[in-house]
């Protein structure tokens, strides 16, 4: 059932290490913006979910008492079958919670952080999407020199993840971020002076297919 609301969702989206997070806090000085990273891990420490993961990997993936993040990566991350297991619990949870977010907003404009949004079919969820593009060469240096990831390991994030060429067709707006911090805060000061000035569409509830 389609809604109409008054206040504009915006998706932020974009591969690892594009600088997702950075855009993100710019604009939540302003306005609000939800992480369904975030959202997803608190999900993921939901008794019942809790309990299926450990009936399927055991309780070495428990630290104490929560599931243990960098475990569960270790099971999934290489391993479609496995991830595709982790998605059909997690997901429905973060739906319905950015689903309530919605249905009790009163804010003019609210924001979602979503790094599979167009992986994960979400793309009518939302008024207009902001992709955040950074050249594959700048985020790879960024991504070697700020985390504790190899080469092989952020290829192989990224290989899990669309192209930046098939998003940017789908994409609103784009927020490059080849450049510096500042300019970067001064793209997203522009773009918000012209989302603020913006008409809502009909778009979709968010919710598992």
């Amino acid at each position: 059932m389609l809604r109409n609301y008054r206040h504009l969702i915006i998706g932020i989206t974009g591969t690892f290490g594009s600088g997702k997070t950075a855009v993100s806090n710019f604009i939540r000085e302003r306005y609000a913006v939800y992480n369904a990273d975030d959202l997803a891990h608190q999900a993921i420490n939901v008794s019942e979910i809790q309990a299926e993961l450990v009936k399927r990997w055991g309780n070495g993936i428990i630290t104490n008492d929560i599931v243990d993040r960098k475990k569960i990566a270790e099971q999934v991350f290489k391993n479609e079958l496995e991830l595709k297991y982790l998605n059909s619990l997690i997901h429905p949870v973060v739906l319905d919670k950015m689903q309530k977010i919605i249905e009790n907003c009163s804010e003019k404009i609210i924001f979602f952080e979503v790094p599979l949004l167009f992986e994960s079919n979400l793309t009518n969820c939302f008024d207009y999407i902001i992709l955040v593009h950074t050249d594959y060469d700048i985020k790879l240096q960024r991504l070697l020199s700020q985390t504790s990831y190899s080469k092989d390991e952020i290829n192989a994030r990224l290989d899990t993840q669309m192209d930046d060429k098939d998003k940017l067709a789908k994409s609103d707006f784009i927020v490059p971020n080849n450049s510096t911090i500042k300019e970067l805060e001064s793209s997203v000061n522009d773009l918000l002076l012209k989302l603020e000035c913006l008409p809502n569409k009909d778009t979709s509830p968010f919710k598992s297919e």
